[in-house]
């Protein structure tokens, strides 16, 4: 515990607040799922059946993309309450919004070990990095993704996407 409050105090007072507020907002988007349903976040964003073919994002935005992204990851490990890919990738979503950071969330699913059961999961991206919500190695086939921000062609790439880069799943 002590260690927890040592780290949380290197962190600065803006990065302090930044966690906390993710915090408060991994709770406030749990309970608007339970209450309100996934309608609720996706309203204003753009439906793709496939995953968008998107431009780059600029190198600042995506480094401020990786850093939120983090903070989300560290929160969501640390609340009292269980905070899983989709609660995390909702919060992100409209952090990045609000930030003007374009990007995009998939939901996609893959067989478990049972023949017949579904694990489902959920990941962002800004341009082709996936800043939340990545397993090393698992590949998703995807049912659709919801963007914003972006101007995204008509075409689609690949609808089963590997998940390329490390993160812990949430």
């Amino acid at each position: 515990m002590v260690s927890r409050l040592k780290k949380f105090a290197l962190l600065g007072p803006g990065r302090q607040l930044l966690l906390l507020r993710v915090g408060l907002l991994l709770a406030w988007a749990r309970l608007c799922l339970w209450r309100k349903g996934f309608s609720h976040f996706t309203g204003g964003l753009t439906l793709h059946r496939t995953v968008p073919v998107t431009a780059a994002v600029p190198g600042e935005q995506l480094e401020q993309a990786m850093e939120l992204g983090r903070l989300v990851s560290i929160a969501a490990r640390y609340a009292p309450w269980q905070s899983r890919c989709l609660t995390q990738v909702l919060v992100l979503q409209q952090l990045l919004e609000q930030r003007q950071i374009p990007g995009y969330f998939s939901l996609g699913v893959r067989k478990a070990g049972d023949e017949d059961a579904l694990d489902a999961h959920a990941w962002l991206q800004c341009g082709t990095t996936i800043v939340n919500g990545a397993l090393p190695g698992d590949t998703y086939t995807t049912l659709s993704s919801f963007s914003w921000g972006l101007r995204a062609s008509s075409q689609s790439a690949p609808s089963t996407l590997p998940a390329r880069h490390s993160s812990q799943r949430p």
